[in-house]
């Protein structure tokens, strides 16, 4: 009897891990229309910032996400080191030919004053 138990709840912990996986692709561009390489795609628990899934763009902007539901607690975090970075609730992902517009970065940097010593 404690065989057969300890199987079956064996199946039922392994089950819910492997049934309900999503594939989330799409296409990112940047504001000037342009294919981005490199973009990091994050699925993240929303409101921890919990990274649970992850992958990085191609060079013609494409990625390719794995993502075990349920979904409803995730948002899609797209960051580049050029662009702002976009978050969107998964829920509001629309799958077909999706392209995300990264808007560009733009980053003041203080005066610098360069001084040369005199000899």
């Amino acid at each position: 009897m404690k065989i057969q138990f300890g199987f079956s709840l064996l199946i039922l912990v392994t089950l819910p891990l492997h049934s309900f996986t999503q594939s989330i692709q799409g296409y990112i561009k940047g504001s000037d229309g342009k294919m981005l390489e490199g973009v990091s795609v994050q699925a993240v628990i929303c409101r921890q910032e919990i990274i649970r899934h992850f992958a990085i763009s191609d060079k013609k902007g494409f990625f390719d996400l794995r993502v075990t539901l349920p979904a409803d607690s995730l948002c899609l975090v797209f960051s580049h080191i050029q662009f702002a970075k976009t978050i969107i609730p998964l829920k509001e992902w629309k799958q077909q030919d999706t392209v995300t517009l990264l808007p560009q970065k733009t980053i003041e940097l203080p005066t610098v004053i360069i001084q040369q010593k005199p000899y």
